[in-house]
């Protein structure tokens, strides 16, 4: 979970705006297992931790599915990729370590990245999985600043 929320926060001082409503009924699917976790950060609460950002202004929000039961895990993961391949996506980069499987698809619309949706899929070692699906308004200038974020 920790490495979720990090992600997430990592995440935030890129300019975000649009949603993908797969995602939220995605979110909602899975709402009621209580081995699920799920989140929305919208911009109002960022704005509560954050403070007033220039950055943040642009941001809307932020969802988080992530679950530690390998079973659910892979149903959100299977479903996270029917969505993907449904919706206009490009795989930016997939890395494999010990176990883990970080893989990021983005969504561009006039030039601009408009989601990043991030799998994670730690159910080898037995880990936290999931999706994080961060939309907006991403100019693609700012989107090797993501990448190298998360490459850390």
């Amino acid at each position: 979970m920790k490495r979720f929320i990090l992600l997430a926060i990592m995440l935030l001082p890129v300019s975000l705006m649009a949603q993908i409503p797969q995602f939220s009924k995605l979110a909602e699917k899975y709402s009621d297992n209580e081995a699920v976790t799920c989140m929305t950060i919208n911009k109002q609460m960022m704005t509560m931790f954050a403070g007033e950002n220039e950055m943040i202004e642009n941001l809307s929000e932020i969802e988080i599915i992530v679950t530690k039961d390998a079973a659910i895990a892979r149903k959100v993961l299977d479903d996270t990729n029917k969505i993907v391949k449904k919706i206009d996506t490009k795989e930016l980069i997939s890395v494999n370590e010990d176990g883990e499987k970080f893989t990021i698809y983005t969504i561009a619309q006039n030039g601009n990245i408009t989601n990043i949706i991030i799998a994670i899929d730690c159910t080898a070692d037995e880990g936290e999985s999931g999706v994080i699906v961060v939309s907006g308004n991403i100019p693609e200038e700012k989107l090797g600043e993501v990448v190298q974020i998360v490459n850390q």
